[in-house]
């Protein structure tokens, strides 16, 4: 992944995130560690939100505590980048 790829992913999620949130939102974070992880963290602080991460060994009730308290306005919890 070159430089130029890793800034053109972040511009391009960073402008769907912007669709689905405001400044100053949260938007929380269900990834296992990756790439794809760190294009996300990157997006979501470009387009001016703030960032919830989640471990993925979180049992489901301590998931969906997280993104209620949080109150996140957006969940990223899939591979979305090729």
């Amino acid at each position: 992944l070159t430089y130029k790829q890793f800034y053109s992913r972040i511009k391009q999620l960073s402008l769907i995130i912007r669709q689905y949130t405001n400044k100053g939102d949260s938007v929380s974070i269900l990834l296992s560690q990756s790439v794809d992880l760190i294009i996300v963290v990157w997006s979501i602080l470009y387009s001016g939100c703030n960032y919830v991460p989640i471990d993925i060994n979180n049992p489901d009730n301590r998931i969906d505590y997280i993104i209620k308290d949080s109150n996140s306005k957006l969940l990223i919890t899939f591979k979305f980048l090729n």
